[in-house]
């Protein structure tokens, strides 16, 4: 009571405010700063596990959208082998030409972003495709992947990492699905390349992740896809270098404790796809999560302040009052005690004056 009744003394015209004032201040602003703190590790505790659920949630829309995209495209290239097949017609050309030809490539193109449908023979020449058709000098593609997986994987679309697409000369994600005839006798690859950055920009648009950047790997860590302006090359070996040997992916789809940094991005989340052989890792830029942190936070830390800042001059502007009412109440306790002793006393003395009477007697 007496540290607050000096705090709050009402300083004359010439003097500052108590020292004890100031103590009182600075703790009080203590206090505020401890609790803006709190509130900060709260908030952003809460903001980063918001942050990894709506990344988890991309991750699984980019898992289906690509799936979709990879299945349809398969249902087409199963159709045009079975024609192929069935007609046993693998080494006419002019009937595959046509075949492709007939094929409504449109509307499939608006939906994928693939460029060409070829055909390659059971000797991995590409000897269609549905843009010159019949080639007359084929080209060998025994060095894409799909071609060389498409023997032993007839009817099950298989897609190689980025490369320049033949003949497009684009920079296209080839893919092809193998045909065999009733006696299990390899035919040849029905194949399609799709084109990288409309495969790209259709997965941003129909996953709804125009905000966050992904990278889509292999089982080797090559980079299959990724966002607009990521900044990697698509040839390089930054994740195989990262991880080395150890494969991060374990789960099926999980959030990683600490995010995987590349330049100004920082990956929370991945997916790993359960038809295909790739990985999806989501992630947001870091100035993007930063403001959106800050936009959040800051506010609160300021209405704090400003209440603290309110509270301390009301008590700075009704000190006097208040050290009025402080010493009212220490003098009515005063005057209650020195009433309180006089009446004991005059007990006291009653008693013992009584009892001296009653011992003489």
């Amino acid at each position: 009571m007496r540290l607050f009744r000096k705090a709050f003394t009402l300083p004359s015209k010439n003097q500052l405010p108590t020292r004890d004032f100031f103590l009182f201040s600075i703790s009080v602003v203590f206090i505020t700063c401890l609790v803006a703190v709190s509130l900060w590790v709260v908030i952003y505790t809460s903001h980063l596990r918001g942050i990894q659920r709506d990344l988890s949630i991309k991750a699984l829309n980019i898992d289906k959208t690509f799936s979709e995209i990879l299945d349809d495209t398969n249902r087409l290239l199963v159709y045009i082998g079975k024609q192929v097949a069935r007609h046993n017609k693998s080494n006419d050309l002019k009937f595959i030409a046509n075949l492709l030809a007939s094929v409504s490539e449109a509307e499939f193109k608006a939906k994928s972003a693939m460029t060409f449908i070829e055909w390659i023979n059971d000797k991995s020449y590409q000897v269609v495709n549905s843009q010159t058709g019949v080639i007359p000098d084929p080209p060998n593609m025994s060095f894409r992947e799909h071609v060389q997986r498409a023997p032993t994987h007839p009817w099950r679309l298989q897609v190689s990492k980025p490369g320049i697409g033949i003949p497009s000369g684009l920079w296209v994600i080839p893919a092809g699905t193998g045909v065999v005839d009733e006696k299990n006798k390899f035919l040849g690859v029905v194949a399609v390349g799709f084109s990288v950055v409309g495969l790209t920009s259709k997965l941003i648009r129909i996953a709804a992740i125009d905000k966050a950047s992904f990278v889509i790997l292999d089982r080797n860590f090559n980079i299959i896809l990724q966002s607009d302006g990521h900044g990697f090359n698509p040839k390089s070996s930054f994740y195989k270098d990262l991880f080395g040997n150890k494969d991060p992916f374990t789960e099926e789809e999980f959030t990683f404790e600490r995010a995987i940094h590349h330049q100004d991005v920082e990956y929370y989340a991945y997916r790993k796809m359960q038809n295909y052989p790739y990985t999806v890792m989501v992630g947001y830029n870091k100035e993007l999560v930063t403001k959106d942190f800050y936009a959040l936070v800051l506010p609160r830390v300021l209405e704090i302040a400003g209440m603290a800042i309110f509270c301390v001059f009301l008590l700075y502007l009704f000190r006097k009052r208040m050290v009025l009412f402080s010493n009212s109440s220490i003098k009515a306790k005063d005057d209650f005690l020195r009433k309180f002793g006089d009446e004991f006393q005059s007990l006291l003395f009653n008693i013992s004056s009584q009892a001296e009477v009653l011992y003489s007697a």
